[in-house]
């Protein structure tokens, strides 16, 4: 067992615990969150908040590639005898602070022309206008926070980031709670309570970098352009890559909004609470690889990196398939007991947005070997164009033939689904050398699942004495038992003896020896 492995498997059960526990907070707060605004602000007003997440989010994609492209090199740098993570650290503390200065007019020009940008009724425009404005001073403030961040991710101690989400999620809640209570609901008040943690949480990425790399600080002297020159390269084929994916998860919500009616785009977000949530879930289960896969990468372990994907992918796209069956079966009982009985009509849109989602977020394991081998300018080539269809399409099906939100739903699963299902896996395994069906398979196994849960689905729970299947418990025990039977298929059937054991090797002992040893 290689070096990287076990520090891997020691590591992995705090980052997962901690994943797990912002995951559930996550959980916990959309679930609560979502209902309440849009009952206290109303869904127009519900849609500009998601709008206001667009607004910078089309400005972030270039910092963010940067970011990632950041903790790549400065990954490698680290495991390197002879590295120097100290000048790729300075560096990017520098160019950060000049992104920084020069965004700030892009901004400033978004604010002033966002009445053109987006639909926003006459009594929401000065509380919308503060929560542009407060979503980009966030922006910028994390920008600055992600500098300090690249420690975190370098040393794989994600369980020290993912402590700092929970207790932002919680005191969020206790905020907006409080303010809506105190002062009544406005949109502003979202905006100040993201605005005030956002400073908090910079001054919380300083302390626990100084804490964790002491070494890694702004040092002039070790200024290093030319370093940065391989960042700048990937770092512009990644930015056109989430240019297309902008095209691809984001412009739906505009052009609802656009061309069609801010309240059906109020709607259409509260339904895309789902499939964040369910991205989230791919997110807890692929952000733990990331330093792995990029060390596996660096270390040229091959044969290592092609197992851990294998088991990752097969991991992902199944499970990601329970919760997506359940959420389309039973998506008008799921949204009458959430949003009430005016949102159970929608349950057709739900299934459009939600189930390409096992393929769609399956394939994330993928987009980080790409990243991490640096062959970028390939999937951003055929995601940009790929997403400029998507839009051309959505404003066909949505605006022109009459389809509306449903129309831009369908749009979007239809050419996502093209671009994961199969150049995805087939670019990957190009990465790889090796065959081009070597994750197709797995990611084509959560279809299966798909059907598992609809013939489960058929179980009389109803029939048992303590159930209403029309109540949040009975729901929930529904849910609940046909999940823990997916997850005993999966892992009985698609999983080999030599993969249940690589799992089982990364469990803490005191979890092994509660395991039954029928399924070991």
């Amino acid at each position: 067992m290689s070096d990287t492995t076990k520090r891997f498997k020691k590591q992995l059960p705090k980052n997962a615990f901690m994943a797990l526990l912002s995951l559930l907070t996550y959980t916990l707060s959309a679930m609560w969150l979502t209902p309440y605004l849009v009952t206290h602000v109303g869904e127009a007003a519900f849609g500009l908040i998601s709008l206001a997440g667009l607004f910078t989010l089309a400005v972030s994609i270039v910092t963010r590639n940067l970011s990632r492209a950041v903790n790549r090199f400065l990954t490698i740098e680290l495991q390197k005898e002879k590295g120097r993570p100290q000048a790729i650290y300075s560096s990017a503390f520098v160019l950060y602070g000049l992104l920084i200065l020069l965004q700030i007019p892009l901004f400033t020009l978004g604010l002033v022309f966002a009445d053109w940008i987006f639909t926003i009724p006459p009594a929401l425009k000065e509380d919308a206008l503060i929560l542009l404005a407060c979503s980009a001073g966030c922006y910028l403030l994390s920008l600055a926070s992600s500098v300090f961040g690249a420690a975190v991710y370098s040393l794989n101690r994600l369980d020290i980031g993912n402590g700092v989400i929970v207790v932002k999620l919680l005191v969020r809640l206790a905020l907006i709670f409080s303010l809506f209570t105190i002062f009544g609901a406005k949109l502003r008040y979202i905006g100040y309570v993201d605005l005030l943690l956002q400073v908090a949480s910079l001054g919380m990425s300083y302390l626990i970098s100084r804490r964790l790399a002491p070494e890694l600080k702004l040092d002039l002297r070790e200024l290093d352009w030319s370093l940065l020159m391989p960042v700048f390269k990937m770092s512009f084929w990644t930015l056109v890559t989430q240019l297309g994916g902008l095209l691809y998860l984001r412009c739906d919500i505009l052009i609802i909004n656009r061309f069609i009616s801010a309240e059906q785009a109020g709607r259409y977000a509260a339904l895309l609470v789902i499939g964040n949530f369910i991205r989230k879930l791919a997110d807890f289960g692929v952000a733990q690889l990331g330093p792995t896969i990029t060390t596996y990468w660096a270390k040229n372990e091959r044969v290592q990196l092609l197992k851990l994907l294998r088991l990752s992918i097969t991991l992902l796209s199944s499970f990601l398939a329970i919760p997506v069956a359940l959420v389309c079966i039973h998506g008008g009982d799921f949204l009458r007991l959430w949003l009430g009985e005016s949102f159970a009509g929608l349950s057709g849109l739900l299934v459009l947005l939600v189930i390409h989602l096992f393929v769609n977020a399956g394939v994330q394991p993928l987009f980080m070997l790409q990243t991490t081998g640096n062959r970028v300018k390939v999937p951003g080539l055929v995601t940009f164009w790929m997403g400029l269809l998507n839009v051309g399409l959505s404003y066909v099906l949505g605006v022109t033939l009459g389809y509306g939100m449903w129309g831009v739903a369908l749009a979007t699963a239809v050419v996502l689904t093209l671009k994961n299902a199969f150049f995805t896996p087939i670019y990957g395994a190009l990465i790889m050398e090796v065959g081009p069906r070597t994750f197709f398979v797995p990611l084509m196994r959560g279809s299966l699942l798909i059907g598992f849960v609809y013939l489960a689905s058929f179980i009389p729970f109803g029939r048992l004495p303590f159930i209403d299947e029309a109540s949040w418990p009975g729901f929930l025990f529904k849910c609940v038992v046909i999940s823990i039977l997916g997850a005993l298929l999966i892992w009985k059937a698609f999983l080999s003896r030599d993969e249940r054991s690589a799992v089982f090797s990364i469990l803490p002992p005191p979890l092994r020896d509660f395991v039954p040893g029928i399924l070991r």
